[in-house]
């Protein structure tokens, strides 16, 4: 003779959370798998299956997990890094000291991800309707690294001369003052003598043979060849091809930053830079520049590489570039994954220059 036992809808409800939980716990699932998912029962009684999805990391724990109110999970608290952790102590619950507390840049470069932690994660709704967990790693590179900001303008080290000061230098330690009677004794400079701007003046910029000028183009990279073609002068710093380049007028923060490329071919072409008011008279000599070699790529020539600062509203309105007979006695040398480099200097090259903001 049978039995039958009749359950009412409330028993059934009270039920059914225990079987669920006995089919997650052990037993065969009819989900083909049990270790990627959990079941839960909505706020309106529907049956939910939510799936986790790993990357060989930690899942939270699916039984402590509570529906919310529109039946999206919500991730257990107990899994989040740090939460249960006690200020001032580290994860094995000794204080800290001087010797084992955490340094804060090694934690910003990790994500602030302690050792032990598990990943951060998000839950969110795929196309069925199903909630997804996806855990991911924090992205720890600068703004800078991430293009969100662009990257500060560094000014070159260079010796600069101008009509008032003489020689400063830009980005170093200035020099001692050449005013000071005790520093020209002990640097033998001739306190009657003629600075290296006013020597340098004296044979520029009357007699230049001008030759092909070369307009500024505001909004790109544009080239500047020297070659034999190139018009030739004598400076007080040697012979040398120059070229003209007419700068612009005006400026909206009264002066921009000149990025000057030289392309190494058989070897590269070391620059000095001239600034000229709009008569040919020099009102500022840049040399000395410190050019760090970027070497050659698949889609590019290695090149020396400067950022110099330009001011038209001091009225520079041309600018010339030549080399120094002391820079084409000299080489660059970088060092390869085959040892040093060296590159030799030559009379003429192919450069590059570019307007940037400040």
């Amino acid at each position: 003779m049978k039995t039958i036992v009749r359950l009412g809808s409330q028993c059934l409800w009270i039920l059914l959370p225990m079987l669920l939980s006995g089919c997650q716990g052990g037993g065969r699932s009819l989900l083909p798998d049990k270790q990627g998912y959990y079941t839960w029962i909505d706020a309106s009684g529907q049956l939910r299956t939510t799936l986790i999805e790993r990357s060989g990391e930690t899942a939270p724990d699916p039984a402590a997990t509570q529906p919310g109110p529109s039946g999206t999970g919500v991730a257990p608290e107990q899994t989040l890094p740090g939460k249960n952790q006690s200020a001032g102590r580290d994860d094995d619950g000794s204080e800290y000291t001087l010797a084992n507390y955490p340094d804060a840049n090694a934690l910003e470069k990790s994500g602030y991800l302690r050792p032990g932690d598990p990943l951060p994660y998000f839950t969110w709704q795929d196309a069925s309707g199903r909630i997804r967990v996806t855990y991911y790693r924090p992205d720890t590179r600068s703004d800078v690294a991430k293009g969100l900001v662009p990257q500060p303008i560094e000014l070159s080290d260079a010796s600069v001369y101008t009509v008032d000061s003489g020689r400063t230098l830009v980005n170093a330690q200035p020099w001692v003052d050449a005013r000071v009677p005790e520093a020209f004794r002990v640097l033998g400079i001739d306190p009657d003598g003629e600075s290296l701007f006013q020597q340098w003046r004296a044979l520029c910029c009357k007699d230049l043979t001008v030759g092909q000028v070369l307009d500024w183009s505001a909004d790109r990279e544009f080239q500047l060849d020297l070659d034999a073609t190139s018009p030739t002068h004598r400076f007080s710093t040697g012979v040398s091809h120059f070229r003209l380049v007419q700068l612009p007028a005006t400026s909206p923060a009264g002066g921009f930053v000149l990025r000057l490329r030289s392309f190494s071919d058989h070897g590269v072409f070391v620059p000095s830079l001239a600034f000229l008011d709009q008569d040919l008279e020099p009102v500022r000599l840049v040399t000395d520049l410190v050019m760090p070699f970027r070497p050659e790529s698949w889609h590019r020539q290695g090149y020396l590489e400067a950022f110099v600062p330009v001011f038209p509203a001091r009225g520079e309105r041309w600018l010339m570039v030549f080399t120094r007979a002391e820079d084409l006695a000299s080489q660059t040398v970088t060092e390869t994954r085959h040892g040093p480099r060296r590159i030799s200097h030559e009379p003429t090259g192919t450069l590059s220059l570019t307007g940037m903001t400040p």
